[in-house]
């Protein structure tokens, strides 16, 4: 069954990190409502962690405010990291990826042999609103898809975004920072056409391995004699 204070915890532990992201970029609870395409009220409670918002909903926040979706998995406040702009449909987005994570918790449910009203009896959900989850009806709380996971023995890693552009969020903020802390010549080297066979060579030699790498270097050895 569900413990009624974790929810609560991971409710209020989302809401301040919410705001903190929120505060750091200088954005208004109007912003952020409108983007996800709800009422100030609704987002307001998101953080002050009497609700919580839907994954979709979060991916598209952490998008919006520069912030990698892990950071609020996290409990530290955040770091200066940052992306460019782009004009999304975020309301369209998330009314997308309602209905992906309803269909991915349906087929895992099955795939575990749990019919709806057993699989709200575990979860502590009401079998009618599970059912408006799984139809991609309504937003599900994170909290909650923490539990749900749990109970179908899937990571919660399966139903994060992998198709849109709001999962590239992370890896573009992973690569500013790579070429951020780069040294400047190796930088110019990197961004030079001219070197891009160079580095595709590297990128072929690094996936070898160690037996083919050896191979390698001995019939170039073998060719220098």
């Amino acid at each position: 069954m569900v413990n009624p204070s974790h929810i609560k915890i991971r409710s209020k532990i989302i809401g301040i990190l919410l705001m903190d992201a929120r505060l750091y970029r200088g954005r208004s609870i109007q912003e952020c409502a409108n983007i996800i395409g709800v009422t100030e009220d609704v987002y307001e409670s998101y953080e002050y962690g009497v609700s919580s918002p839907s994954l979709p909903e979060l991916e598209s926040l952490a998008y919006y405010l520069k912030m990698p979706l892990d950071h609020f998995w996290e409990d530290e406040i955040i770091s200066e990291k940052g992306m460019n702009d782009d004009e999304i449909d975020y309301e369209k987005l998330i009314k997308l990826r309602h209905k992906i994570i309803g269909t991915k918790i349906q087929q895992a449910r099955t795939e575990n042999g749990l019919t709806l009203e057993r699989f709200a009896e575990l979860s502590g959900v009401p079998a009618r609103t599970m059912e408006s989850y799984e139809l991609g009806e309504t937003p599900l709380p994170i909290p909650e898809l923490e539990v749900i996971s749990k109970i179908l023995n899937r990571p919660l890693f399966e139903f994060r975004d992998q198709d849109t552009i709001l999962s590239k969020a992370p890896d573009m903020l992973q690569i500013t920072k790579q070429l951020q802390e780069m040294p400047s010549d190796l930088l110019a080297f990197v961004m030079k056409p001219i070197n891009r066979p160079y580095l595709e060579l590297a990128r072929r030699l690094s996936e070898m391995s160690v037996d083919k790498l050896r191979a390698v270097a001995e019939g170039l050895l073998e060719i220098t004699l």
